[in-house]
């Protein structure tokens, strides 16, 4: 997490998604003040106040969220002196919990909706095929969504997106399974095209079905 002090009023937040994997949230829970997501916004001024003394104590604040690229996003957050000239436009939040969840909600919804293609995104490495197989015995006839497997660096790597709405598989158990069997990666937009340019296809959609019928 970067933080910079724009001015006396203002300060720019970076998240990454390696800053909010490390705190088990999603781009798209900032909006529903869950308290994995307080305990980040507070973790967020207790940085600004000592890097920069940065004071937001009772002190009107406004949130703006901006995607920054497919794996990060940039918060800005603004002490705001004019309430009443600005109310119209924007939703304030006083430094509070209770305030904080109304007013990322408004902030972030355009941002969750460029990210919400990202969070059904799994990408996982195998040391082997034999690993690979025996996964897809287990998703096979329980999971239909995109599934590619390619290799690169001497592993093979699984692309899998959760897009088969009625699967109705949950991304916590799917990453679950996955894990019994693989290591997982980064799962971004930017990783899946980063796999999808530089990693050779083994097996195109659908490999799980196709490993699962042939390979066991």
């Amino acid at each position: 997490m970067k933080v910079e002090k724009i001015n006396d009023n203002q300060v720019k937040f970076v998240l990454s998604q390696i800053d909010l994997d490390e705190r088990n949230i999603r781009i798209a829970e900032l909006a529903y003040g869950s308290e994995k997501t307080q305990a980040l916004f507070r973790e967020m001024m207790e940085q600004a106040n000592v890097q920069y003394g940065f004071e937001a104590d009772n002190v009107p604040l406004m949130i703006e969220a901006i995607p920054f690229s497919s794996d990060s996003i940039t918060i800005i957050i603004t002490k705001v002196s004019n309430v009443d000239d600005i109310e119209n436009r924007f939703n304030l939040v006083q430094n509070s919990d209770s305030k904080l969840k109304e007013s990322m909600k408004t902030k972030l919804d355009a941002t969750f909706r460029k990210s919400k293609a990202a969070d059904l995104i799994y990408i996982f490495s195998f040391n082997d095929l034999d690993d690979v197989t025996k996964l897809s015995t287990r998703l096979y006839g329980v999971f239909h969504g995109t599934n590619i497997l390619y290799k690169n660096e001497n592993r093979y790597f699984l692309l899998l997106q959760n897009d088969y709405f009625a699967d109705g598989i949950s991304g916590d158990d799917l990453n679950s399974i996955l894990g019994e069997y693989g290591q997982k990666h980064v799962s971004t937009l930017m990783a899946k095209h980063y796999l999808t340019e530089h990693g050779e296809i083994i097996i195109k959609h659908p490999a799980i079905k196709v490993m699962a019928e042939y390979l066991r």
